[in-house]
């Protein structure tokens, strides 16, 4: 079998838990195919299809991280440097101003610079304050996101406090929780292959309860006989 992308696919506003193909047929494509294509449905949340993704849960942790570690670098670009105001005379040319914007940015980075006479720079306080703001946020989507995906923190994350080996063996069995859910849904998508085999081959009267399971033995070790 071949995994397609999600942007091929599409759900129509009045009917959210349909999916259908993106094609030439406009806003509302088409329809799958029947026994043409194996729909996995992960319930990570509840919801519509388009929200009951474990993505639309994943995405707001993952833009303030990236956002915050964008600003901490730009932080740390400038942390301890003065800041360097500089004024011109009334009536300095637009290429003059420019060109002492542009001895500002290399006295930054080079500590050298050469200004228009007539111009005058000054240097203010440097930029103060710490990492601890922006180390804030990261460190919560990290935790929010190993919540999500783990379903709690312990397991992966370690900060001296509260990560106790009983309370690591706790978050460790919701792990194991939310492996047996995936595990569970995934025996679903398995049954409905079943069943299209068993019709692709003439068998569409055969009791489901008859038909055989593909089952994810997802017993801790201590537990097997």
């Amino acid at each position: 079998h071949h995994l397609r992308p999600h942007y091929w696919f599409r759900t129509l506003p009045e009917q959210r838990d349909e999916i259908r193909l993106r094609d030439n047929n406009g806003l509302y494509g088409s329809p799958l195919w029947p026994f043409g294509w194996l729909v996995h449905r992960h319930n990570a949340r509840s919801g519509f299809i388009a929200t009951s993704g474990i993505y639309r849960v994943l995405v707001w942790p993952y833009l303030f991280k990236n956002f915050s570690l964008r600003d901490l670098a730009e932080f740390l670009e400038i942390y301890g440097l003065p800041a360097r105001i500089a004024t011109y005379a009334a009536g300095t040319s637009d290429a003059d101003r420019d060109r002492l914007l542009d001895s500002l940015v290399r006295l930054g980075h080079e500590a050298v610079a050469a200004i228009p006479a007539g111009s005058e720079i000054r240097f203010e306080s440097a930029a103060s304050g710490g990492s601890e703001p922006f180390m804030a946020m990261i460190n919560w989507a990290e935790r929010t996101q190993s919540k999500i995906i783990l379903g709690g923190t312990l397991t992966t994350q370690a900060d001296g406090k509260s990560s106790t080996h009983a309370l690591g063996n706790v978050h460790n069995e919701v792990r194991h929780d939310l492996m047996t859910a995936d595990a569970r849904q995934l025996e679903g998508m398995f049954k409905n292959l079943i069943q299209m085999l068993l019709a692709l081959n003439g068998h569409t009267e055969i009791n489901p309860h008859r038909l055989p399971r593909f089952v994810f033995d997802t017993r801790e070790a201590v537990d097997l006989p």
